[in-house]
């Protein structure tokens, strides 16, 4: 959290330097860790008008807000990111600059999307990306959320069908770093269901058609990582899987037994979802060293949001192995409170 104790100081401080010095370089703010919104609200009186075009913030924070907005680039600025990628360079000629130009109007010169179309002009021809936001975005689209969602539209629909399913069944992890093994973990065990024969490839072979086509990032050695954009994207795929005619008339055809339940695909991947989960919090031990707790860290966040957004999906003994483990995980890391409040679950 952030200490206001003597910030206005500090502010007029370095306010009053800058000024005396008439220094003409912009100056950049960085707000680093923003933890609570609360935080947000505390510092937004200083944050700089919007005629003080010398001042930029920047604000870093591990948290989704749908109240945080990003704000657009200036028209020249985004036409000059997008121009900075491989693709674009090596590809697009000087006549192809209005295209360019219209993408950038297309997506309101929104970094993130920029740099997604940027990347996708190492794959695509700026025929096909303009083809299809012209489509989407301009005759079609008004909403701001409608127009983000057309522009990875494009990269979803030249996924495959296994690609596609795993993506959705990994967007339901919590909006953090996804651990590997985790990961691993949901592709084995889609990879031994009945479900399995609904693939022709195994899911371990989905990740890396994700990170190709930048839906998901290699973070570290051993973890990954959605952008909060994208894993929005792929949570409302994943409930559109159940109106694919595709899907439905394979799974009718597969599992006789399905017809009565239009979201059997999507219940089943909830609950193979919570199944891995259990299995991953029935391995902490009742004292765990230092170097185990530090391994399975990263899981509790995916732990604590399954528990409380998909609880109806376990299994009675599931659930439980699955508070015992958050139970034990909080007892070894000294958080007493906390263990007491995840006994109380079971």
């Amino acid at each position: 959290s952030i200490s206001y104790k003597d910030i206005d100081e500090r502010l007029d401080f370095y306010l009053k330097r800058w000024t005396e010095q008439k220094l003409k370089k912009r100056v950049l703010l960085i707000l680093d860790s923003i933890m609570e919104e609360k935080d947000y609200d505390e510092i937004d009186k200083y944050l700089p008008l919007e005629k003080e075009k010398e001042f930029k913030v920047l604000v870093t924070t591990l948290l989704e807000w749908d109240s945080f907005k990003l704000h657009s680039l200036e028209r020249l600025e985004s036409i000059k990111l997008l121009n900075t990628f491989p693709g674009v360079k090596k590809y697009i000629t000087p006549r192809d600059q209005k295209k360019i130009e219209d993408i950038c109007d297309w997506i309101e010169n929104l970094p993130l999307w920029v740099r997604q179309q940027g990347k996708q002009l190492n794959t695509w021809s700026l025929e096909d990306i303009y083809s299809q936001l012209e489509k989407e975005v301009k005759d079609q689209i008004s909403k701001p959320e409608d127009r983000f969602y057309a522009v990875f539209e494009f990269d979803w629909k030249h996924l495959n069908n296994e690609t596609q399913i795993f993506a959705c069944l990994l967007s339901l992890s919590a909006l953090t770093s996804i651990p590997k093994n985790l990961v691993q973990s949901l592709a084995k065990k889609w990879d031994s269901s009945e479900w399995a024969s609904m693939s022709k490839l195994k899911m371990s072979d989905a990740i890396s058609t994700l990170i190709k086509r930048n839906l998901l990032k290699r973070i570290a050695k051993y973890s990954y990582k959605f952008h909060p954009y994208v894993q929005w994207f792929l949570r409302l795929k994943f409930k559109d899987l159940n109106n694919d005619s595709d899907v439905q008339n394979f799974i009718r055809s597969k599992f006789t037994d399905s017809n009565q339940d239009t979201n059997i695909l999507t219940n089943k991947m909830k609950q193979l979802f919570c199944k891995v989960i259990a299995e991953e919090a029935e391995k902490i031990a009742p004292n765990s060293t230092q170097e185990e707790l530090k391994k399975i860290e990263d899981h509790i966040p995916h732990f604590k949001k399954t528990a409380r957004d998909m609880h109806e999906e376990f299994e009675d003994k599931d659930l439980v192995d699955l508070f015992i483990g958050l139970t034990r995980y909080y007892e070894n890391i000294g958080d007493y409170i906390q263990a007491k409040e995840q006994c109380n679950h079971y």
